[in-house]
């Protein structure tokens, strides 16, 4: 029997945008703002997508509380994300944490230390860290280099 090849699910499968309304532009060239998807895609898996919306609702979620979330435990839940990831819980939980402060960075003018809290780590030091770590400049260089200049008539948050 051939080799099955199983398509890995990435942090971009699983995302939730925490901006409420985005602007939009049609093909006839008309651009408004339209209310940002609250729910990702489904992925193929249950678990994953289980996780999709736990994510969604509270991206700080452990992995220890993630897994009591699922009905299972962190051990489980590691052997599960690694196959269909490629990635431990905890990495892949991180990834998601990054991208959301991201995106809250480079669409708000939200301070740090509340990007730090929606995007579910413990500290802006934390945040600032393995922003750093990941991303090879700090967040202010992030923000200065990624948001429009026309950011606040982009997009809306709550």
């Amino acid at each position: 029997m051939k080799k099955i090849e199983i398509r890995k699910i990435q942090v971009e499968d699983l995302y939730v945008s925490p901006l409420a309304k985005r602007t939009v532009t049609n093909a006839e060239g008309w651009t408004r703002m339209e209310e940002v998807e609250k729910k990702a895609p489904p992925t193929g898996s249950l678990v994953m997508d289980a996780v999709a919306e736990a994510l969604a609702e509270e991206p700080g979620l452990t992995t220890d509380k993630l897994a009591k979330a699922l009905g299972t435990n962190s051990v489980v839940l590691n052997h599960i994300f690694k196959f269909l990831t490629g990635k431990l819980t905890r990495d892949f939980l991180m990834e998601y944490r990054l991208k959301r402060a991201c995106e809250l960075l480079a669409c708000t003018n939200l301070h740090l230390e509340e990007i730090a809290r929606r995007s579910g780590f413990p500290t802006q030091a934390y945040l600032s860290k393995l922003f750093k770590e990941q991303n090879q400049c700090t967040p202010r260089e992030y923000r200065h280099l990624h948001r429009p200049k026309n950011y606040a008539l982009l997009y809306e948050w709550e």
